[in-house]
């Protein structure tokens, strides 16, 4: 994954909710990306506000912006956010750039990232501790492979190869250049035994996420008032 990429979504990232919901990435100025799995409110749709923030992985947010849900497209699990004010990161900066969204679906066996947030505990071999108060605030790049779960009535992209515990879901899907292939829309786990020794929270899983190709010129249209969902 390239390191630049990584830190430039990391400035992207926002959290959703004052006692944080999910996940999504800035796009514009006054527009974010997420999942309509992303949110625990009932009954959300177009129209309905609501708050999100910087992402830090803490507790504290530097600052709340008010946003107002634009596009919802409930079947592929897409939602676009509209900001009343344009958005600054948890350093009070503006984004220098934004990322691209691609212009055409994942293919198996790509190798796409995710940031999460990862809980670390030392003590099983490291040479080194983790506080208590320290845990949990890891911001983790990882990367996986693209896999696709077909089943008689659906087909799921999903990401195999990343061990997390973070459950949150909404964040960008994106390639080593940055380039925004879906976001975060929920996890699968494979059925295993889970009194092996070797078992943990997070072994198994496949990150199941939404493409959004041929979406970022409807994306934008938010900006200028044009909003639409389904």
């Amino acid at each position: 994954m390239s390191a630049i990429a990584a830190d430039n979504h990391f400035r992207w990232m926002v959290t959703l909710g004052s006692q944080p919901d999910g996940y999504g990435c800035v796009i514009h100025p006054r527009i974010v990306l997420t999942s309509t799995n992303a949110f625990k409110t009932p009954g959300l749709g177009e129209g309905i506000q609501g708050l999100l923030s910087p992402c830090n992985f803490s507790n504290d947010a530097s600052k709340f912006y008010c946003f107002r849900v634009g596009r919802f497209e409930k079947e592929r699990k897409l939602a676009g956010l509209v900001l009343d004010e344009e958005f600054q990161d948890s350093d009070g900066k503006m984004p220098g750039s934004y990322p691209e969204i691609a212009d055409a679906p994942p293919v198996p066996g790509q190798m796409l990232c995710v940031l999460t947030k990862q809980s670390l505990i030392g003590g099983h071999g490291a040479n080194w501790d983790v506080a208590p108060e320290e845990r949990g605030n890891y911001v983790c790049y990882s990367g996986g492979t693209v896999s696709l779960l077909r089943s008689p009535d659906k087909l799921l992209y999903t990401i195999s190869g990343i061990l997390t515990d973070d459950d949150s879901v909404g964040g960008a899907v994106f390639d080593q250049s940055g380039k925004i292939f879906g976001v975060v829309s929920g996890f699968l786990k494979h059925d295993c035994d889970p009194t092996r020794r070797d078992a943990t929270r997070g072994a198994g899983r496949f990150i199941v996420f939404s493409p959004v190709f041929n979406t970022r010129t409807e994306l934008l249209k938010l900006a200028n008032g044009n909003e639409r969902s389904g």
